[in-house]
């Protein structure tokens, strides 16, 4: 993963290759992101999951995710709000 340069642009998740397994997940990589700010922690799906509950949480309301388009291997989420 090292040669790829991961920063937040909003709430978007953009995947490059959803299939192959990077090895950056699992329990110690996820205990990182728990109950954090999401400029305080790396760029991560993690990250944007934990902002997008808290949101759920803070406002009392539903969170959606909607899958915008597939691209060839290109995947781009979206994370809507009321």
């Amino acid at each position: 993963m090292g040669d790829f340069k991961k920063t937040y642009i909003g709430n978007i998740v953009v995947s490059v290759n959803p299939y192959k397994d990077l090895l950056i997940d699992g329990p110690e990589v996820m205990v990182k992101y728990f109950n954090r700010m999401l400029t305080s922690v790396p760029a991560h799906l993690y990250g944007l999951a934990e902002t997008l509950y808290q949101t759920a949480l803070r406002n009392e309301c539903d969170q959606i995710v909607v899958i915008r388009f597939v691209i060839s291997s290109f995947l781009l989420l979206v994370f809507l709000t009321k």
